[in-house]
């Protein structure tokens, strides 16, 4: 009698322990680059908490590094690259540096950094390690950077409204451009599928351009409310897009397939670019919720019934 309760217990308290998991691990961490307060905040949930660091000066472009998992930010103000935990703890307060007015960064699958220089015109490349070459010269108003499925680097150049596209190998010069109807691209950001998200600076939107697209494509949130919106990412399983408005000091949520707008998340200063750390668990669907609860009741029951047949 004894075991049997003890296992009841046992079986009870890991399926409360599940639901609890669940319910706290429901969606990603968005991180925000304000340069404003010079802090990175944190969205999580419906919480959004920040953290501060000297490292940090005018911090604009923010990347999770796919080897360590640590999150690097690009300053602005000084040229730097500082790395950090995902906790906010610094790690390397001078990861790169010579980066001229850095802006947008993203990582390539090997942990190699590119980092988008908006006065140099250049995207210079950080290898493991800290060092630095440069890896494309001559574009004009360089505002974020990103890379597709087949590796391809995909940098947004505002001032000619337009997106180049290079290879994977150096390269000086602008080759493939897409887009050309676009106005003050900066933001960019890859799904799994290949479908290419623009954020449109100067004529607020965002647009959302097929593979293999050479136009415009979608006008997938053309938000009145916006202002001058710069960063954006999928997150939550890519079913949602986070725009962080430099004009609004917000950073808005909206659907990725419909654009519908979701909510907007207040307190920034001078948001400007996103990064998203996925949560360790995937989001269950209600009827995952259900199974559990129910499976929980059912053990509550037939431990009645054996305590009712043993009187």
């Amino acid at each position: 009698m004894k075991t049997n309760r003890v296992q009841f217990v046992s079986t009870l308290l890991a399926g409360v322990a599940t639901i609890l998991t669940y319910g706290v691990a429901c969606a990603d961490s968005i991180y925000v680059s304000d340069g404003g307060f010079n802090t990175i905040s944190i969205i999580n949930g419906s919480s959004v908490s920040s953290f501060g660091s000297p490292a940090l000066d005018d911090p604009t472009g923010v990347a999770f590094d796919p080897l360590n998992g640590n999150l690097f930010v690009a300053n602005s103000g000084n040229g730097n690259v500082a790395e950090f935990t995902s906790a906010g703890v610094l790690v390397n307060g001078t990861y790169a540096s010579g980066l001229g007015d850095a802006e947008g960064i993203a990582f390539d699958s090997q942990g190699n950094l590119f980092v988008a220089s908006k006065n140099t015109g250049n995207v210079y490349e950080v290898a493991p390690g800290g060092g630095v070459s440069t890896y494309v010269t001559d574009v004009t108003g360089i505002n974020d950077v990103a890379f597709d499925k087949a590796s391809n680097l995909y940098v947004s150049t505002g001032s000619s409204d337009g997106i180049t596209v290079t290879t994977t190998t150096k390269f000086s010069g602008n080759l493939t451009v897409i887009g050309p109807g676009l106005h003050g691209p900066d933001g960019l950001a890859f799904d799994s599928e290949g479908n290419l998200f623009v954020v449109n600076d100067f004529d607020p939107s965002v647009e959302k351009i097929t593979p293999g697209g050479v136009g415009v494509g979608t006008t997938l949130v053309n938000n009145v409310a916006l202002s001058t919106p710069r960063g954006i990412v999928l997150a939550n399983g890519e079913a949602d897009i986070y725009v962080a408005d430099s004009g609004n000091g917000t950073v808005s949520e909206y659907d990725a397939v419909s654009g519908a707008f979701i909510q907007t998340y207040t307190g920034f200063c001078d948001p400007n670019f996103l990064a998203v750390l996925q949560s360790s668990l995937p989001v269950p669907e209600p009827s995952t919720y259900a199974l559990l609860l129910g499976g929980v009741a059912a053990l509550l029951f037939i431990n009645r019934r054996r305590k009712l047949a043993m009187v």
